[in-house]
């Protein structure tokens, strides 16, 4: 009935076929719709078909319109037959088409959001489409189910879901794809659209919260801010996103939010929601953050953070010191000291520090951890190398307490006792520098004469120690410096050498401190050879210390 007679190859012409029972002769004429002839025809001018090109009699081109066929019959006895008016359209005119998709990205999974598209068209005249899908490496990926390839011609307005699944029944994989659309009317004037953008991607979006333990916002310069870092399989693509921190009882201090992409992190510096001003905190307590993001093809997803602190309180800290029987009592020094660290926090205890400081102001000890100090610490006296703390020294304890927030406490106690012994692995090291040798040596002076010196104090101070304190005899424990220590092989040869050495030095000591009025007897030795060393035997500038005698008290 429509054609289209302008030579794009697509119902060019038109043909009509005259048909009859028996022989007969027949004219046919073409009318317009003024009833106008256009062009007649007989059985002495055409066969039986008919083609109609769109051209009047004279060659010219007929206007759009419909035009109307009438065909008369005569049989051999002179019977006539009018036929029933058959009718053709020219229409060379394009139909008028539009085509959208409600969504450029859906996720057909199942989750009830945004599982289909929707596709709707309009036309102005009934047309046939044919939606095709092109992928990013522009191949074939089929039609958009549906009436994505239409059979019947539709008119108006028509809308229609698509579940991810091509006209030929495949489920299509998650990528960008391109809809190619193409509309034909009854004529077969064709239209084809700007094509239109559309991604599947029906992987789940999955997203955690990771935040620290707490902070504490007071300006210090130490954990002042919170980061709130979000771990999301997909940051792009959100039509909106919202980041609320609450408090236990559930009521919102701060919330964040925004469009388009996910930030990967989250900073809260304490500050409250409709407040102006920044210098005004949140309360001390527990919070939690929470995260909900809506993405464009349809995930809704949530997530929880651990509890964690806001803090700003420093830790609440009390030292108590105790002194065993080695104190000094009239200028004697007859103990050792033991401090205990009380601490009291809302949040978990970072680093802690004892100082041991003289009355020059100089740190002579440190002692330094981290989390609470449960066990007690002890100080005899010890000095950290190139200093040096005496009997006669007063000392304070210079205590440093940090949570795992940066909230610090710092504060200064007097040091009721100097102490002269350590106690160490069960055993009580007296606190005078150990005796010190030259390499592979075993003299007294075989490290120098500054060293000499030092050692012949020891010694001194060791007998001293030993006449005021009969009760206890006195421990030699003979180290020396394997440089191998980490290679078995060598370091077990070495050792056949450093044993006996370290022997000869004990004896050495042992004969020093005979020579100056101390009984055989109270003096044992025992040689470790280069097991235990006190320096790191790969450090040239400290690996001396580990050539040494180290003295012991031991109770009778």
């Amino acid at each position: 009935l429509y054609f289209s007679p302008n030579g794009d190859g697509s119902k060019d012409t038109l043909s009509a076929r005259l048909i009859s029972n028996e022989p007969v002769t027949w004219q046919a004429t073409v009318r317009d719709e003024r009833g106008s002839l256009i062009f007649a025809t007989s059985e002495e001018q055409t066969s039986t078909r008919i083609t109609l090109s769109g051209l009047d009699a004279s060659g010219r081109a007929l206007p759009e319109g419909k035009y109307s066929i009438r065909g008369v019959f005569t049989d051999l006895a002179g019977n006539r037959l009018v036929a029933p008016e058959a009718f053709a359209v020219i229409d060379v005119t394009d139909p008028v088409v539009t085509f959208s998709l409600d969504k450029k990205v859906f996720s057909p999974n199942g989750d009830g959001r945004k599982d289909t598209v929707t596709a709707r068209f309009n036309a102005n005249e009934p047309v046939k489409g044919l939606l095709t899908l092109v992928d990013r490496n522009g191949r074939n990926a089929g039609t958009l189910g549906g009436f994505g390839q239409a059979y019947q011609y539709v008119d108006g307005s028509y809308s229609y879901e698509w579940n991810g699944v091509s006209g030929t029944g495949v489920v299509l994989p998650d990528d960008k794809y391109t809809v190619m659309s193409e509309f034909t009317d009854r004529a077969g004037n064709i239209v084809k659209l700007p094509p239109v953008p559309l991604e599947i991607d029906a992987r789940m979006v999955t997203v955690e919260l990771v935040t620290p333990r707490g902070f504490s916002p007071n300006d210090d310069g130490i954990i002042d801010e919170l980061e709130i870092y979000i771990d999301a399989s997909k940051y792009d693509d959100v039509e909106s996103w919202q980041l609320a921190i609450t408090d236990d009882a559930g009521k919102t201090a701060q919330s964040f939010s925004g469009t388009g992409i996910v930030p990967i992190e989250i900073a809260w510096d304490g500050s409250l929601q409709y407040v102006a001003d920044s210098n005004v905190k949140a309360a001390e307590g527990r919070y939690r953050a929470r995260f909900t993001a809506e993405y464009t093809k349809g995930d809704v997803v949530r997530a929880d953070s651990p509890a964690f602190v806001l803090d700003v309180t420093a830790p609440d800290v009390d030292v108590k010191m105790a002194a065993d029987p080695f104190a000094k009592v009239d200028g004697s020094i007859e103990g050792e000291l033991f401090i205990t660290l009380d601490i009291i926090d809302a949040s978990e205890i970072g680093d802690w520090e004892l100082e041991i400081v003289n009355n020059d102001g100089e740190t002579v000890r440190t002692f330094t951890g981290k989390g609470d100090p449960s066990d007690q610490i002890s100080w005899t006296g010890d000095a950290e190398p190139g200093k040096r703390a005496t009997a006669e020294d007063l000392f304070d304890l210079r205590v440093t307490v940090m949570d795992i927030h940066g909230n610090t406490t710092t504060f200064v106690r007097p040091v009721p006792l100097d102490i002269i012994v350590v106690k160490k692995d069960g055993k009580l090291f007296l606190l005078v520098p150990n005796i010190i040798f030259g390499a592979y040596k075993h003299e007294l002076d075989s490290r120098g004469p500054d060293m000499y010196r030092r050692n012949i104090d020891s010694i001194n101070r060791v007998v001293d120690i030993q006449k005021r304190y009969p009760d206890y005899s006195i421990g030699l424990e003979a180290h020396a410096l394997n440089i191998y220590l980490g290679n078995a092989d060598k370091a077990k040869a070495e050792e056949e050498i450093l044993f006996p050495l370290t022997e000869r030095r004990a004896e050495t000591v042992k004969d020093a401190l005979v020579d100056r009025g101390m009984d055989p007897d109270d003096i044992s030795s025992t040689a470790y050879g280069g097991k235990y060393p006190i320096a790191p035997v790969d450090d040239l500038e400290e690996r001396w210390k580990n050539r040494r005698v180290e003295f012991i008290m031991i109770p009778e």
